[in-house]
This record gives C-alpha cells, structure tokens and sequence, in this order.
C-alpha cells in the first residue's frame, strides 16, 4: 500500500497518447493497491500548473515532464517524482535531476508515451489488458508521425470518443474512469476504432478545406534554411498536428506549416511543423526573445506577444 499522502498521476492534456499512458499507469498503481489515487491533465507547456497537495507520496508525470522551475515546488510538496517521457523537451530537466534523491525519470524518446509505461510498468500479457499490443502501436503511428494516413488519423478520432464516452466533460479523471477507458480499449479492435472516428476525421477534414491557407513569413532569416512557410488560422480545439500536415501534403514547396489561433490581450497561439527539420525551442527576434514548447524533432508551439506577425526561423534538423 502507498503511504497516506497518497498518489497523484499527471498527463498530457487533449493527447490520445497520454490518456493512454495514464490509463495504463493508474490501472497498474490500483493493481498495486495504490491509495487515495488522484489524476489530472496538464498543458504541455504546465502553465497553470494545479501543484500536488502538501504530503503527497508520490507524483508521476506521463507523457509530461515538469519544467526545471518547478522541481524545487515538486520536491516541497512529494516524497517521490516519477517522470514517463518521451519528449525531446524533457532532457534539460532529466539531467537537472539526475542526482536528486527524490526523482526517477524514465526517458525513451523512440517510443510513445504509452509505450513508456508499457515498458517501464509492464502490463499482463495474459489478461484482460493482452489485446492492447496493436492499440499501442497505432498510438505510436499517430503521436510518433511514424505513419500519418488516414486509417491512423480515424483511429485517434475513434480513441478521443472512446475516451468522451467513458468520462465526465467538465470534471477532473477518476481512476475508475481510466480503467474503463482502458478496458474498453481492450477490448475494441483497432478497425472498429478507427470506425468510430471516421466522421469525427471526415468533419475536421471539412473544417480544414473551409480555411484558407496564406504564405507565412520567416524571421529572422536563417542560412540553414531558405525553403516557404504555409499558415492557416485555427480555432480553439482544432487539431494542429492534422491541419499544418495537411498543408504540407497540399503545398510540396513548404517546408514548415504553420497554425495561428488568438489568444488572450491580443496574443496569437502558434503551433509549427517542419517537413525534415528540427524547429528551435527558442529564438531572439526583433520583438523579443521567444521560447517555445519543444516535444518533438520537427514540431514546437508557443505564444506570439501583441504585434508580432512573424515566426521562428528553424535550425537544421538534430537528428
């Protein structure tokens, strides 16, 4: 049994990948007779970040990592920190608190963040939880880009409705809901998933030829890089990641697509995605220094300050 202070499970906010990898890791800690179990979801960038309660035993952060701000915050409030990552983003903090005590980071960048807890906390192959070996993998497809068709694209529509069903909107995540997700997983093919998500994926398709695509500027210029940029404007909820791919399956000469949505005191939201190479994390400007979300090789976000109309120049690919 966990100590009193009981148990709290951090995931990727809106992420297919992350509700999986918190529905693996609270069934595996409830196996584990876990208590007072607590889940909540949290933006990728952790701003307005809800903090543990005083005397937590444990905090575990799945397809997350908490910034290197926040380890001293974590560290006052938790006994243990467990980090399931697999972002590129979350190597800074991972080498900050390599030595602290209190800390065990679990970083495996090839695999998706449901695969992380796969591996770290490995499920019964021969129960109930067996039949998610293909589940797993079209996660991985989608959140990896290892395979962007539309099989994957329904399949990942399909999980988000998987996922509405078995939860309340409005209200934060119960363990027993996780579970529910999970076993309703299980137990569901991947081709009837996908199947649930078909008219999900037909709509944002629509949503997406209704938008009309505009040339995006660069700057500052970069040497390493000379190719065009495509944008579009997005709406709160729209799926970035399947709109700035379809830009550059749509215009073969940009190298990097580009989603804008407003945000709040005349801000703008960006999300970004490269064709073949590494965007930065962070970049000066003529307005300012900027720092981004950084997940993956060739994908990154974050805000546009009032008046700023270009984006960020990328860097040569990392891999």
């Amino acid at each position: 049994m966990q100590a009193d202070g009981g148990t709290v499970v951090y995931f990727h906010w809106n992420c297919s990948d992350g509700r999986v990898a918190a529905a693996l890791l609270v069934v595996h800690l409830l196996k584990q007779g876990a208590a007072h179990l607590r889940v909540r979801s949290a933006g990728a960038s952790l701003d307005r970040f809800e903090d543990p309660p005083a005397g937590t035993h444990t905090v575990y952060f799945v397809d997350l990592c908490p910034r290197i701000d926040m380890v001293p915050r974590l560290e006052a409030a938790a006994r243990r920190i467990v980090v399931l990552d697999h972002h590129l983003s979350a190597r800074a903090t991972a080498a900050h608190v390599a030595a602290r005590p209190q800390w065990t980071v679990h970083l495996h960048p090839e695999l998706c963040g449901a695969q992380v807890v796969d591996r770290v906390f490995p499920r019964d192959r021969g129960g109930r939880l067996a039949p998610l070996d293909a589940a797993l993998a079209c996660v991985a497809d989608y959140d990896l880009w290892r395979r962007p068709a539309d099989d994957v694209f329904c399949f990942e529509a399909g999980l988000g409705a998987l996922w509405r069903a078995c939860t309340t909107r409005g209200a934060p995540t119960t363990a027993g809901e996780c579970a529910q997700f999970l076993f309703a997983l299980a137990q569901t093919p991947c081709a009837e998933v996908a199947a649930m998500g078909a008219p999900l994926h037909a709509a944002v398709a629509a949503d997406y030829a209704r938008r009309p695509p505009f040339a995006v500027q660069l700057a500052p210029p970069s040497a390493a890089w000379d190719g065009a940029a495509v944008g579009v404007e997005l709406d709160r909820g729209c799926n970035a990641t399947l709109l700035c791919h379809w830009l550059l399956r749509d215009f073969p000469d940009a190298e990097v697509a580009v989603g804008l949505w407003p945000a709040r005191a005349g801000a703008r939201k960006v999300s970004m995605r490269a064709r073949t190479i590494c965007l930065p994390k962070s970049a000066e400007t003529p307005h300012g220094h900027l720092a981004w979300a950084f997940g993956h090789a060739q994908a990154c976000g974050g805000t546009l300050p009032p008046g700023v109309v270009e984006t960020i120049a990328p860097i040569q690919n990392m891999n």
